[in-house]
């Protein structure tokens, strides 16, 4: 009862957690607005959603180590075959830059594409996100030079 007078009273009674916390997973998927069964029409459509879920990365101010790509059928239209997947194709440095997610995403609709579908929906999502900040290379890898961070950062 107490708490329902402070907020009456225009004092909250209970803090609400902050949502500004970073995301552990971004994800951009559309269905289309038709069904395809065009292989092009996936690589064009994979490549808007990797290059979206890079501007909602750099607006985090993340960095990602894998993307996953996803293609799928309409569950509805049962009368046609039905069909799912989806890979996970891992980047050689965690990045932000919608040109290495983009190459990266491309390989996805080639490893998982099949004849004979029609398909509904795709998209991409980050994985394995980190803050810029705290990035972190691995044994063999070289740290990106100051020319090629600016590069990328435009």
């Amino acid at each position: 009862m107490e708490r329902i007078v402070w907020e009456l009273r225009g004092r909250p009674a209970i803090q609400l957690d902050d949502m500004a916390a970073p995301k552990k997973q971004i994800m951009v998927s559309r269905s289309f607005g038709r069904m395809t069964s065009d292989p092009a029409d996936l690589r064009e459509a994979v490549r808007q959603h990797a290059a979206r879920a890079a501007e909602k990365l750099r607006r985090q101010g993340g960095v990602t180590s894998a993307v996953m790509v996803f293609v799928r059928t309409n569950p509805f239209q049962l009368e046609h075959p039905q069909y799912r997947n989806s890979v996970v194709v891992p980047l050689i440095r965690p990045t932000e830059d919608t040109r290495d997610i983009a190459q990266a995403a491309a390989h996805g609709p080639q490893a998982i594409f099949l004849e004979g579908y029609r398909y509904q929906k795709g998209g991409v999502m980050l994985l394995d996100l980190s803050a810029d900040e705290s990035r972190q290379l691995s044994l063999d890898e070289t740290p990106q030079s100051e020319a090629d961070r600016q590069r990328s950062q435009r």
